[in-house]
């Protein structure tokens, strides 16, 4: 490929596909292996690699801040590999009837051969739109078409800032598939086959080039679309199979915070959430001071003596050189610490321990500091663990993804599933119950949870989705004192199995537990938040505006997880537009028709006015004077004036009414025997003031 050929085929990825900012991407380390560049963006020179075939990207169509794309895919893939010809071309005819189907929309879509065994739809819209538009649309023009999607890109509706967590990327065209060797790129509207493989063409650069982007409002409009997927039956669900979301099974009260009892720790042991502190050091989101106050708590209400305290102190220091605190040796940290403690310990009523001073740290609870329900120091409500309608909708929803792997991670990861959702306990067989008993051990596990969470770290990884991978992700704990026995790994191992014998569920039945197990982890969310809010705000040595911007911080959080049918202002301006032609004008005129042009009408409703002035210039009155003529308009008006009483007011008003001076009405001018036209002003102003 010459240096001007792939300078223009960037230039064409860069006008449809790819973001000039924030283009995150992942490299194919081996045939199965996807590599996630987390740590990086994209660059020229890396597409250019890929397009000379010295190395094969996928990307992100979101861009992270806005999560937004410029383009939406639909992958189409055959069961057998891409040798198959027949597989192929079926393949391809199903992506042929849904491109007629977007054809009929007056929506412009094209075609690329994904390089081995799929082929790819695509969809590029003139502005950027958000993920779940994208979603949405691409769902749509697929039941239209009479088909179910497998696979859509963007594969969630939102991105985080690295990307984690965010679904697959997608392969960029023009490169060079890492199994087939083939390069994947568009094709035309006649496919020519070789092989058992269809013909990409050489000049991608003149195909590129006569791509159309579609009208934003138009993608926008078949999002909004309310379309059933194809062949949707009712399902009847048995009552006895309520989910882990119903208002029976969660007991949804907040109930009041347990005190922790650490007597059941042997002297060397500790929570791991002091585990983290001891060995990982402060978390960088927090304050130093803040955290020696966390762990004088814990040291106060579990008792610690001094030489139990003097190690945990200089063990987080010594783990803390990464804090960029003032306090830069072990020495200064230290005694930082001994004078939080002193302070602390002076009024040991204060400074009781408690889970939420150490979830106020972000970086913690997601480096695994903090293990939620699964500690035995957890302090808030715990949901029933042995629920057994919440047991069965977890494991149906993951024995679905097991069996199909694509679809359930896409939707699940699409809607944002929390782990928290996952609440039931699984018991463990007699023989690893007997084991974990003499460890000290629990005999109940979250294990659907923890199962849950490895295969979100498998699809972030783009790695399969298989139980020896899940099960390597289940053993790899960086901690020992909290890694799965071998025997818990082979009932894991045992409960893998069965799940993928067993026949899986429906998809609208996986689609009811994905929603009720979301709702449940939400809510969860939500009350845990609501239990800290109240009692960081009730310890008045905690900084208020600190837990307020906390609050904020973390209520947004949640607003964006729960709020995933946001659509743009594009996808409202057919209801707009109706609006517009289909009302009356509704403005109110000022008193000044030149002003009244300038307003477009006058004072429209919905809309602040500002009326700015040097003083005595009369604002007041003018304010008064509008407010007059909205009245006569027959709108109601209310007029708060800080500067005139209501005679005045009235008085303002009537003059104005009968064109007359305000300083005649108020001096009463008519009972002055000297005035000559004092009959005729008392008349004006009965004449005008009954009008009034």
């Amino acid at each position: 490929m010459s240096p001007t050929t792939t300078t223009q085929l960037i230039q064409q990825l860069y006008r449809l596909i790819l973001h000039e900012h924030q283009q995150l991407y992942a490299v194919w380390q081996a045939a199965d292996m996807l590599q996630s560049q987390y740590e990086k963006v994209l660059t020229a020179d890396i597409v250019e690699a890929h397009l000379q075939g010295r190395q094969t990207i996928s990307v992100r169509l979101l861009q992270p801040g806005t999560s937004t794309a410029k383009a939406g895919c639909i992958d189409f893939d055959a069961p057998k590999d891409g040798s198959d010809q027949d597989a192929l071309q079926a393949v391809l005819t199903q992506a042929q009837r849904v491109q007629t189907t977007a054809t009929d929309r007056a929506l412009s879509t094209y075609l690329e051969f994904s390089g081995r065994r799929g082929f790819h739809l695509w969809l590029f819209s003139e502005a950027p739109l958000p993920g779940i538009t994208w979603i949405k649309a691409l769902q749509n023009l697929c039941y239209l078409s009479g088909y179910k999607p497998k696979e859509i890109y963007p594969a969630t509706a939102t991105i985080a800032d690295d990307g984690k967590a965010s679904g697959r990327p997608i392969r960029l065209p023009c490169g060079i598939h890492q199994i087939s060797g083939k390069r994947n790129g568009f094709l035309p509207e006649t496919v020519e086959w070789v092989d058992g493989y269809p013909i990409v063409p050489e000049n991608q650069v003149a195909l590129m080039a006569d791509v159309q982007q579609v009208i934003a409002a138009a993608i926008a409009q078949l999002a909004e679309e309310k379309l059933q997927e194809p062949e949707k039956r009712k399902v009847v669900v048995d009552s006895s199979s309520n989910s882990a979301g119903s208002a029976p099974n969660l007991q949804s009260k907040i109930q009041n915070l347990k005190s922790a009892d650490f007597s059941v720790l042997a002297p060397d042991e500790h929570p791991a959430c002091i585990h983290y502190l001891m060995n990982k050091g402060a978390p960088t989101d927090q304050d130093y001071n803040s955290v020696n106050l966390t762990l004088s708590r814990y040291a106060i209400t579990r008792g610690c003596d001094r030489n139990q305290i003097e190690s945990l102190a200089e063990k987080m220091a010594q783990a803390s050189e990464h804090h960029p605190t003032s306090k830069l040796t072990v020495d200064a940290k230290l005694r930082n610490f001994h004078g939080a403690y002193a302070s602390a310990r002076r009024n040991p009523q204060d400074y009781q321990w408690s889970c939420s001073y150490v979830r106020a740290s972000q970086e913690l609870v997601n480096c695994g500091g903090c293990t939620g329900y699964a500690c035995p120091f957890w302090q808030w409500e715990r949901p029933d663990g042995d629920n057994e309608a919440a047991r069965r909708a977890e494991r149906e929803l993951l024995a679905y993804i097991l069996h199909h792997p694509e679809a359930g991670m896409q939707e699940a990861l699409g809607i944002d599933l929390p782990a928290e959702g996952f609440i039931s306990t699984v018991r463990l067989s007699a023989h690893v119950e007997a084991c974990q008993s003499l460890k000290g051990e629990k005999a109940s596990l979250y294990l659907h949870r923890m199962i849950w969470e490895a295969l979100v770290r498998l699809e972030t990884d783009g790695r399969e989705l298989i139980p020896s991978l899940i099960l390597s992700q289940l053993e790899q704990v960086p901690d020992e004192r909290f890694a799965l026995s071998t025997g818990v790994i082979n009932q894991v191992a045992t409960y893998l199995d069965e799940w993928l014998q067993m026949p899986s569920c429906s998809w609208d039945t996986f689609l009811e537990h994905l929603t009720k197990i979301r709702d449940t982890g939400l809510r969860l969310l939500a009350k845990e938040q609501a239990t800290t809010a109240t009692e960081l705000l009730g310890d008045r040595l905690q900084p208020v505006t600190e837990t307020l911007e906390t609050l904020i911080n973390k209520s947004q959080n949640l607003q964006r997880r729960s709020a995933s049918q946001t659509l743009p202002m594009v996808a409202y301006s057919q209801d707009l537009i109706r609006d517009l032609f289909g009302q009356p004008q509704t403005a109110i005129p000022t008193p000044a028709h030149w002003l009244n042009h300038a307003l477009n009408g006058g004072l429209h409703p919905g809309r602040l006015y500002v009326i700015g002035a040097p003083p005595g210039s009369g604002k007041t009155t003018w304010c008064a004077w509008c407010a007059d003529e909205a009245a006569k308009a027959r709108t109601p008006v209310l007029y708060v004036s800080f500067e005139m009483g209501k005679q005045q007011l009235w008085v303002s008003a009537l003059s104005r009414l009968a064109g007359l001076n305000s300083g005649l009405i108020e001096s009463k001018q008519w009972d002055d025997p000297d005035y000559a036209n004092a009959q005729w002003l008392k008349q004006q102003v009965a004449v005008h003031g009954n009008f009034w």
